[in-house]
């Protein structure tokens, strides 16, 4: 059974589990991005997610399994460990967004076909497409709403 809740405050425990989770799913979910860009911009979230609102995912032991971090109604990131993938812990975590938020917006590179699918499943549809100005990349910018 997961648990969905919001953090208010984050431990140096919890803040160093999300950044795992954050490092690990980026390399894995943008494999054509330099893992190198990852490592370099891992501690610029860290700085964020205390001012961010972030929403975790806790399996049965409690340990964080997933997150979303919120900054006003910009989803900045969503994250699952890849132990706990396709089991619905995303969808879960973003059922939970969309019970609190009236409008979600996000960025989402064009060659992550997965994680497009994933919000467009969810009712996100394609607002506009640009290019990442730090990595060169194509993205989508992405909207739901009630």
């Amino acid at each position: 059974m997961v648990q969905i809740q919001v953090l208010h405050r984050l431990t140096p425990a919890e803040l160093k589990r999300l950044g795992q989770i954050w490092l690990a799913g980026n390399q894995e979910a943008h494999g054509f991005i330099p893992t190198e860009y990852w490592e370099k911009n891992q501690a610029a979230l860290l700085a964020a997610l205390p001012d961010a609102e972030v929403t975790v995912a806790l399996d049965a032991a409690g340990q964080i399994i997933g997150f979303a971090g919120m900054q006003g109604d910009f989803l900045a990131g969503i994250f699952v460990a890849r132990q706990a993938r396709q089991q619905g812990v995303g969808t879960q975590l973003m059922h939970h967004l969309q019970q609190h938020h009236h409008r979600i917006t996000l960025q989402v590179y064009v060659k992550n076909q997965a994680a497009a699918r994933f919000y467009t499943a969810l009712g996100f549809t394609t607002l506009a497409q640009g290019t990442d100005a730090d990595t060169g990349e194509a993205e989508a910018t992405m909207q739901w709403h009630q």
